[in-house]
């Protein structure tokens, strides 16, 4: 945090979002909490958890064998989620295949996408992603989401605070 008692770095908003997800916040209610971090970010909030959300999905053991279908994963993983929209809708279809990549060892350009997307539009949509991937992960190897955030947040060498 910073000395003014706002979250303010990459860590600070992979421990905020974790803690939310494992508590089962709304997605959108985790989006408003997050909002002071891109006010006061330069994109690494966000690109941090599109690292998190990688992470999930690492730990959801998919294979190429038994691979999660990205075709209906918005609706399956965030059902409460309205996009609308052409924008709406490549955003997040980019911040979710983005994830992906980086669990496969590609690095996504994020620095590309931020030259045409607003900072908390990144931040927005990683969220989601975080709340898809950790959900998926869930899902697919019998773990709670709690569960599942645990062992991300200790990853990056923290416990959450639920």
């Amino acid at each position: 945090m910073s000395a003014d008692g706002r979250p303010g770095s990459g860590k600070d908003a992979v421990r905020l979002v974790l803690e939310a997800v494992a508590r089962e916040t709304d997605v959108e209610e985790i989006v408003r909490e997050f909002g002071p971090l891109g006010r006061f970010s330069n994109g690494d909030a966000g690109a941090a958890l599109l690292g998190v959300a990688a992470e999930a999905l690492e730990l959801g053991q998919f294979t190429r064998s038994d691979p999660l279908r990205y075709l209906g994963l918005r609706e399956r993983y965030l059902p409460e989620v309205d996009v609308s929209g052409k924008n709406e809708n490549y955003k997040s279809d980019w911040t979710l295949r983005a994830v992906a990549a980086l669990a496969g060892g590609v690095e996504p350009g994020v620095e590309d996408q931020l030259r045409f997307w607003r900072i908390m539009d990144l931040e927005r949509w990683a969220v989601h992603a975080v709340v898809a991937y950790v959900r998926a992960a869930a899902d697919h190897t019998g773990q709670t989401v709690s569960q599942i955030c645990v062992a991300v947040a200790e990853e990056h060498g923290f416990a959450l605070r639920t």
